[in-house]
């Protein structure tokens, strides 16, 4: 008898505690349950708006990327897809929150739902408009890269990226400060206070890094060079690759690549190869003593032969200057001065040894002597007698 009695008092305590338990639960099924009794009309009118919502979308969508097209090229107006492909996206998803946040407001919500899905709905708003605005942003860089591959100067490209950057990171700062202040009602002032003071710390730290990002902006906008150049700084020189916001890629003649940091290029004195309207090349030939002044003569013609007809000199501006002048200790020195009409120093180096092979060829073929450093030494003793020198 007391064990049926004690195991009957176990059995009520764990129903009490199962009561205890469910009780809540199904209180709140059965308000869940009656609030859609109770808003079964006006959760019908939000369906019906989420179902014109969705149609909207669909047309508006169709209107865009089809019939707009379409009446484009029958009217031969221009409108270019790249616009609106960049910015359907974000339409759409502006007109699906704004039926959707229409179709809401029909049954009534509970009070915390109600008082944040308006916070909600704007910041996801805004969110909308500057990611549209970012993707703006994408198409004015796809049409102004356009352009700017029609030019010659490819330090367009680099400044049209720069300014990119720039805006996309500012309608960023702008946006979160936005939806922090106005929709989430947060102390902005006080947040940018302390990052003041961090952003100042953090720009003594990366003060090279921003100087850097300062000297790439400089070179953009003054344009000392462009890709593809020849440009010389101090002990580098180089062919330049690219220009990035940290450091300029330059290849030397023998395969090195340097990286030089863009506040070094922005305030160190450059040489640019590419933008001299010419290259010049001075040289000197050397005949030895022996040349009569009849053959110094037929050497100065040979020469004016052989380059006063080169394609690659301007006869009437830039012509060839050829001149003796200098009797040196142990040569008769010819003085050369020739400008290529061209930038590409390869070509240059092509059209000087075709020169010279000629040079070499006519010289050759008159019996005019290239002359080449060279001493003499004349050995004699006292005045008692003379000295014999004798070939060994």
């Amino acid at each position: 008898m007391p064990l049926i009695v004690g195991t009957a008092i176990a059995g009520n305590t764990f129903s009490n505690k199962a009561t205890s338990f469910f009780a809540p639960l199904t209180e709140w099924f059965s308000t869940v349950i009656q609030w859609f009794v109770d808003q079964r009309f006006q959760l019908l009118i939000m369906v019906i708006g989420l179902g014109i919502t969705a149609a909207l979308m669909a047309l508006i969508s169709w209107i865009l990327r089809r019939l707009i097209p379409t009446l484009m090229k029958r009217t031969g107006a221009r409108l270019d897809h790249a616009l609106v492909t960049h910015l359907h996206l974000p339409v759409m998803m502006l007109l699906g929150a704004t039926g959707i946040m229409i179709s809401l407001q029909a049954p009534a919500l509970p009070p915390v739902i109600a008082r944040w899905l308006p916070r909600c709905y704007y910041a996801f708003i805004s969110l909308i408009i500057f990611w549209g605005l970012m993707r703006f942003i994408g198409f004015l860089d796809f049409y102004f890269k356009g352009i700017a591959a029609k030019t010659a100067n490819t330090m367009d490209d680099l400044l049209i990226d720069l300014v990119r950057r720039v805006v996309k990171a500012t309608i960023c700062i702008i946006a979160i400060i936005f939806i922090a202040q106005n929709i989430f009602q947060l102390n902005v002032s006080a947040l940018l206070a302390g990052a003041g003071v961090a952003g100042l710390a953090i720009a003594f730290a990366a003060q090279n890094t921003l100087a850097n990002i300062f000297g790439a902006a400089t070179l953009i906008l003054d344009k000392p060079f462009k890709v593809g150049d020849c440009v010389e700084m101090g002990e580098t020189s180089g062919i330049v690759e690219a220009v990035g916001l940290r450091s300029t890629r330059l290849r030397s003649l023998d395969g090195t690549v340097w990286y030089v940091p863009n506040r070094q290029m922005a305030d160190s004195t450059l040489r640019n190869y590419a933008q001299r309207p010419n290259l010049k090349y001075a040289f000197d030939i050397g005949l030895i003593y022996g040349t009569t002044p009849e053959q110094m003569r037929r050497a100065l013609a040979i020469l004016h032969e052989i380059l006063d007809n080169h394609p690659m000199f301007d006869m009437e501006e830039m012509p060839p200057r050829i001149y003796f002048t200098e009797l040196r200790d142990w040569s008769l020195n010819i003085s050369v001065i020739v400008w290529f009409q061209t930038q590409d120093w390869f070509a240059m180096q092509a059209a000087r040894q075709e020169i010279n092979l000629q040079i070499l060829e006519r010289f050759n073929a008159e019996g005019l002597s290239f002359a080449f450093p060279s001493t003499t030494n004349y050995l004699t003793a006292d005045s008692a007698g003379p000295v014999e020198i004798k070939n060994s």
